[in-house]
């Protein structure tokens, strides 16, 4: 045990840790590396399967290609990452944060993001089949050929969503840069004019919404 280490480093699971570590020829499968200071660092095709990096800090690193399949990524800072390409099938990214992260072509196929607040996050390709996206808050995320088919948007609050998804839950859709269906939280949202009609809009939440002039002709609105 080291008697002193640089600042913001830290010496965990037999791995030092800190920003700007280059970790590219290390094998962590399955290492604990809860709340472990990797924001900048270098793990472009690391195999990370399995991992515990619950509250990890991956500011700015690179993840491009990486095996992150069922790992605990649950409340971790992903702003700025790069995770182009990943693997996070069954990953576990609840209450994770990203603002201005890439995870275009990700394999997020079952992966949890229950309350995930996703800013100005890069989907483009993503495959979120089979998804828990519940409470979710995507806001100007780019969906462009991302597939959501059977994933869990039950609570979902969205804004400024950007391209066209290769696929959606059943009953959603996409309008004004809003993704719309029941049990969707949209709150505040401006939907003056909008085409809504002969949506299942069962048990939404339009509290404080702008829908002035919107078609909700043949809507269902039960519970809402």
């Amino acid at each position: 045990i080291p008697a002193t280490l640089p600042t913001g480093w830290a010496l965990v699971s037999g791995f030092f840790l800190g920003s700007d570590a280059d970790l590219s020829n290390r094998d962590l499968r399955h290492a604990v590396l809860t709340n472990a200071d990797l924001s900048r660092s270098d793990l472009k095709c690391r195999d990370m399967s399995n991992a515990n990096l619950c509250y990890a800090n991956f500011a700015d690193a690179n993840l491009a290609g990486a095996n992150l399949a069922g790992a605990m990524l649950f409340q971790t800072n992903l702003n700025g990452t790069n995770g182009t390409g990943a693997n996070l099938a069954g990953a576990n990214l609840g209450y994770a944060y990203s603002t201005g992260a890439n995870f275009s072509n990700a394999d997020l196929r079952g992966a949890s993001l229950y309350e995930a607040r996703l800013t100005e996050t890069k989907l483009t390709g993503a495959n979120l089949s089979g998804s828990n996206l519940r409470r979710a808050n995507p806001r100007d995320v780019n969906l462009n050929g991302a597939h959501l088919k059977d994933a869990n948007v039950s609570e979902l609050g969205s804004s400024g969503i950007k391209g066209i998804a290769a696929s959606l839950p059943t009953d959603w859709v996409l309008v004004g840069g809003y993704l719309i269906g029941p049990d969707a939280h949209l709150v505040s949202a401006k939907l003056d004019g909008a085409n809504l009609a002969g949506l299942n809009l069962a048990g939404i939440n339009f509290s404080s919404a702008h829908l002035a002039g919107a078609n909700l002709s043949a809507t269902d609105l039960s519970g809402a």
